[in-house]
């Protein structure tokens, strides 16, 4: 069950603790590529949250800040909350796709569905090739 309560009200911090989303973003660990993470990601966590859990903002004069404590609770939470992604799907084999194909042909055929000589035909499209050809889009 996810806890979408905010975290206990907590005083407004000393003012020389608050950090910029720029500064802050810049004490975050390099992501994708190598890439530094982008204030645009701190001002999506504070607005929208990341599983329920938002980063804590403070406003000063036009300018949002956040604080390095604030930013080390969001990780805390965020990574409790984190569950393994599930293993995708295998991709399935063409040579056991055709098997089970003609396993339920012949299950068909025999409880008189379909006739036993029907192929089943792979779709098409318009100019009658099978499957999709690179730069389709259809």
């Amino acid at each position: 069950m996810q806890d979408h309560s905010p975290p206990p009200a907590v005083a407004t911090p000393d003012p020389t603790d608050l950090l910029p989303l720029r500064a802050a973003a810049k004490l975050i660990p390099s992501r994708r590529g190598g890439r530094p993470c982008a204030v645009s990601t701190l001002w999506r966590w504070s607005l929208t949250g990341s599983r329920g859990i938002k980063l804590r903002t403070w406003r000063l004069g036009a300018t949002i800040c956040t604080t390095a404590a604030a930013l080390r609770e969001f990780i805390e939470r965020c990574s409790l909350q984190a569950a393994p992604s599930p293993t995708p799907a295998p991709f399935p084999n063409p040579v056991t796709s055709d098997l089970r194909q003609a396993e339920a042909q012949a299950v068909l055929a025999a409880a008189g569905i379909i006739r036993a000589t029907d192929p089943v035909q792979a779709p098409t499209d318009s100019h009658g090739r099978r499957g999709r050809r690179k730069g389709c889009r259809s």
